[in-house]
């Protein structure tokens, strides 16, 4: 099957939807498949994408902003010159997705649509969201594509709403890596917590520094590490220094792939503690196949990867008091924490591996081909 994947971003640059793209990309590829991804980028500057054949598409103008749309001859060349069996486009809301689903269409390509977005507590009216003739647009366009999936409910309601009554989805869960995020059964000998994610307001940062420093009070030697940088980088430092010993939390940055596996495994658990709008949450699942148990914020899809009490904790989003006495709960008993991190790889053994992922979009692939054929 020719697929052609396109997105608004290099896939192996970061981020949660770049990094589903690349590896559901490397998995179709395995099993066989001719994959192509293109992406708003600038052609005289290919990065070399590991096994993955890529095609940048240049911007309109020489920017690299996301509101610019890519060139749309160059696009619609790219797309007729590769004739897909499939067109897989990913992310609802940004130029390149929606330009290739308008040129797809017209071309008389299949389409199929990942929806990664949710914003949180907008599930309904949408008109809260989007003003009615940006939101007639969006519908005009995204009611094109055959088959809309979605990576969770929320998001699944999320483009329900805004497609209508002309909606045809189904929900498929962002894959992980099981080979790459394998399970640990060692833990460290003193407590150490995990933050992985941007360091903007809206992924709690500062609600885990408040908690944590509750949590300390009963765990001195605990230690809490911070992966990842954003703009709230630096106030995040300076509120960590104002109510934590220094000797308790390290900033680490941004760091390659292979030494984020390693510190998952090197942890006693990985706190996600989002206030708002979660599609998903990779990061919950890279630690569930770590087998580290995750608490949680119960916000968006966040609450359909981690199962309350099993494998790990949910609490409400922006109370640092919960937080603390459910990270407090589990490292108070030992038992626990093996047993809610062992039962989080077998759940994403069970669920989330990609061969498992890859066989439900196949279904999908499959059945809109038929429908096309008809």
């Amino acid at each position: 099957m020719r697929i052609l994947m396109a997105m608004e971003w290099n896939p192996y640059s970061i981020g949660g939807v770049q990094r589903h793209v690349r590896e559901l990309s490397e998995t179709f590829l395995k099993k066989g498949h001719e994959v192509v991804v293109i992406f708003k980028g600038c052609s005289n500057s290919r990065e070399a994408l590991c096994c993955l054949q890529h095609v940048p598409i240049d911007p309109i103008l020489p920017f690299n902003l996301v509101v610019l749309p890519p060139d749309i001859r160059s696009l619609k060349s790219v797309i007729s010159k590769f004739s897909p069996d499939i067109v897989h486009v990913h992310h609802a809301f940004a130029p390149t997705s929606i330009l290739t689903i308008h040129i797809s269409n017209k071309l008389g390509f299949p389409v199929i649509l990942t929806n990664h977005t949710y914003i949180g507590g907008f599930t309904s009216p949408i008109f809260s969201v989007f003003p009615s003739k940006l939101l007639f647009f969006l519908r005009s366009i995204l009611s094109r594509a055959d088959h809309i999936i979605s990576v969770g409910r929320s998001a699944h309601l999320f483009i329900k709403n805004i497609v209508g009554s002309n909606f045809n989805g189904s929900i498929i869960p962002n894959g992980v890596n099981v080979e790459r995020f394998s399970f640990s059964p060692y833990f460290p000998e003193n407590p150490i917590l995990l933050f992985v994610g941007r360091l903007v307001y809206r992924k709690g940062v500062h609600i885990l520094l408040k908690a944590f420093s509750n949590v300390v009070k009963r765990f001195p030697n605990a230690k809490l590490l911070i992966v990842g940088d954003g703009y709230l980088s630096l106030p995040l430092q300076l509120m960590a220094k104002k109510i934590l010993p220094n000797d308790n939390f390290t900033f680490l940055g941004q760091v390659s792939d292979e030494e984020l596996t390693r510190i998952y495994q090197s942890v006693s658990l990985v706190i996600v503690p989002s206030i708002m709008s979660e599609s998903f949450g990779m990061v919950a699942l890279e630690a569930m196949a770590s087998g580290r148990p995750v608490v949680a914020s119960s916000v968006g899809g966040l609450s359909e990867i981690v199962i309350d009490g099993v494998t790990g904790f949910l609490v409400d989003p922006a109370d640092p008091v919960m937080l603390s006495n459910r990270i407090s709960t589990l490292l108070e008993d030992y038992s626990l924490l093996k047993r809610m991190g062992f039962n989080a790889r077998r759940l994403v053994e069970e669920k989330y591996s990609w061969n498992i992922i890859y066989n439900m979009v196949l279904k999908v692939y499959r059945d809109v081909l038929n429908l096309h054929r008809c």
